[in-house]
């Protein structure tokens, strides 16, 4: 993770690769709080943890872009494709990497990547993660699908202690 601060000039903290790094971010989001007018960015990819920190920094955009947290200051800015099939259109990436048309480095190394991970299937998860940001299922690992665990998120507590009584 990298992280940059600068709390007494510019008031303001940006943090790379936010997707499994709770306890730094929880470290450095309180000392943001006793400078005035500070401002936090995140410059993340999807990565490959799922239900972690930027699974529900997603969800709380989503609540404010649907007008369900009226009083939140997050302005989220979410580049990324909206369906798998969109992948195999570059014209779509632009979607997921905006600075593509004016990069074209950055435009090769996506067309590699994009004919070495057809018949890899761990670079076709990072493809899809990293470079779409669009998180798949990784079929090679899972039993479960995220919907399945989910589903399964139940509250266990209660029934656990009264088995006890």
């Amino acid at each position: 993770m990298k992280v940059l601060c600068n709390n007494t000039l510019c008031n303001y903290c940006v943090r790379d690769s936010e997707s499994c790094w709770f306890t730094y971010i929880t470290t450095f989001i309180t000392g943001l709080g006793k400078v005035k007018d500070s401002r936090e960015f995140y410059i993340t990819t999807d990565g490959d943890v799922r239900n972690g920190v930027l699974d529900n920094l997603k969800a709380k955009a989503d609540l404010q872009l649907s007008g369900q947290t009226p009083k939140s200051t997050l302005l989220p800015f979410i580049c990324k494709i909206d369906k798998k099939e969109e992948a195999d259109n570059p014209k779509m990436w632009v979607k997921a990497v905006p600075s593509l048309p004016y990069n074209e480095m950055l435009r090769q190394k996506i067309e590699k990547q994009y004919e070495d991970m057809k018949n890899d299937d761990r670079l076709y998860m990072n493809f899809f993660h990293k470079r779409m940001n669009f998180p798949l299922d990784d079929i090679c690992k899972e039993i479960a699908t995220l919907d399945e665990r989910r589903a399964t998120d139940k509250e266990y507590r209660n029934a656990f202690y009264k088995t006890m009584d």
